[in-house]
């Protein structure tokens, strides 16, 4: 494609010649990327080591049940979580602590009546988690390994906030994702939230205070997530990411190396 691209201009002789220059910049654009890759690599690899997940004491009983990957999970735990009528006693803190830390600073939530839902229908589309206060709803979409079905998130808005306005009250609408992980399509409605911003402003703070068996499930619950988010950040950097930069890096040394022949060969 190359020969092709300059035979009209140069002549294919005229390229031949200059065959050897453009596998030297090659060959040097290769070896640059390499050190760029490996420095990349053991920076991904130290930032990982930073965030080992904390141990749990007992028993994992997500791997146990095989459910550590699974969406359900933790919408059934951040639901309880979130429930001021739960039993872990520790009424609505969590829910305060979610709302102004991660749904809205600005916000003055009343939190008198609350209801906390898992898969609320709404028409089409089942929003993972709705909780519904005197003056707002909030409706929450959470990933972990799967990605957004077509529309999901435009049709979670835009029946959510139809509800919202019947009831007259204020829509939030939350995308909670892993580290890597694609936001959502209905970017300006939905406001995307990575699961590492919940344990460090909500899960984490209650996990130190908490006695057992609280402490124990807050424990294992941050432990999945986080080698959940590990785990996508890994597959991120050495698929999607790396492919991404190398293509689009050789794009711009090719397009060099182009100009390069042109001013040596002249018009």
């Amino acid at each position: 494609m190359l020969y092709n691209d300059y035979e009209g201009m140069m002549g294919k002789e005229s390229v031949m010649n200059k065959s050897n220059d453009i596998v030297e910049q090659l060959e040097k654009f290769s070896s640059e990327c390499s050190s760029v890759m490996e420095t990349e690599c053991k920076k991904m690899s130290s930032s990982i080591e930073s965030r080992r997940p904390i141990e749990p004491s007992g028993l994992n009983y997500l791997e146990i049940f095989k459910i550590q990957g699974k969406e359900k999970t933790y919408t059934n735990f951040l639901g309880w979580l979130l429930n001021p009528n739960s039993d872990h006693n520790l009424g609505a803190k969590p829910l305060y602590y979610f709302l102004k830390k991660i749904v809205s600073t600005n916000f003055k939530f009343n939190l008198e009546k609350v209801k906390v839902e898992t898969e609320k229908s709404l028409e089409k589309r089942v929003p993972d988690l709705t909780i519904e206060g005197n003056n707002f709803i909030c409706f929450i979409e959470i990933k972990i390994r799967a990605m957004e079905g077509r529309d999901q998130t435009r049709d979670i808005f835009k029946n959510g906030d139809k509800r919202a306005k019947k009831a007259k009250k204020t829509p939030f609408f939350i995308y909670l994702r892993l580290k890597g992980q694609k936001e959502a399509d209905c970017k300006e409605e939905f406001k995307n939230v990575e699961w590492s911003e919940v344990i460090g402003s909500v899960l984490y703070p209650f996990y130190k205070k908490a006695e057992k068996p609280i402490k124990e499930i807050l424990q294992v619950m941050i432990y999945n997530l986080q080698s959940n988010e590990n785990e996508k950040l890994i597959k991120f950097f050495e698929n999607e990411d790396k492919y991404k930069k190398d293509k689009v890096q050789y794009y711009i040394k090719l397009k060099q190396i182009k100009q390069l022949i042109k001013e040596k060969e002249g018009p």
